[in-house]
């Protein structure tokens, strides 16, 4: 049987959902006591898709601001970043997340070509109502898709790692790297 690696960073604010989104990936369950990292991990999983087993990495990242730096070095083999965030209204937990969206979907937009946005808890919000204007962000990050999701329920899961692994089927070999690189220009200051 045919087999692909890559990598799948996953990024956003203190408490969206990242950890617990993995551990129901590998686990199959739901964990509500679930702890919150504070170091990047990588959590190796595997899927079958289209006959091909796919070896995905995880890499379950800090998610605070002040880790911004050491996150950008995560991203030099990432095929993909999923970028979350937690849309519930901000009186209802105290570490907003959706007001932080934008810085972390620009890092991610400088630092790879695939990039995914992801709504945790949809478990916690009406079917077809999300508490956001899905529209509008939508529109505000044009060809990035969304994905709702819940850790709690599974609902959404399936069709994202689905989604994923197409993505990476139709890249082909050009998937191996999804880093950015810019050509450095010359300043003509030396060697020419």
């Amino acid at each position: 049987m045919e087999e692909k690696k890559f990598t799948v960073v996953v990024i956003g604010e203190r408490y969206s959902g990242k950890s617990t989104f993995i551990y129901r990936v590998i686990q199959k369950v739901f964990d509500a006591e679930r702890q919150e990292s504070i170091a990047t991990s990588v959590i190796n999983y595997e899927r079958l898709y289209h006959d091909v087993n796919y070896k995905i990495q995880f890499w379950d990242t800090p998610g605070t601001m002040n880790s911004l730096n050491y996150t950008k070095s995560t991203f030099k083999s990432a095929f993909i970043v999923l970028v979350f965030f937690d849309p519930s209204p901000l009186e209802e937990h105290s570490a907003p997340t959706i007001e932080h969206l934008p810085d972390w979907v620009k890092l991610a937009k400088e630092s790879v070509d695939n990039i995914y946005i992801v709504a945790s808890f949809s478990d916690l919000w009406e079917k077809d109502n999300p508490p956001y204007d899905k529209r509008s962000y939508e529109k505000k990050y044009k060809g990035i898709p969304m994905f709702e999701i819940s850790s709690k329920t599974g609902d959404g899961i399936e069709l994202l790692l689905d989604s994923i692994c197409y993505l990476y089927e139709q890249k082909g070999q050009n998937a191996d790297r999804g880093v950015k690189l810019t050509e450095k220009k010359k300043d003509g200051s030396c060697c020419k």
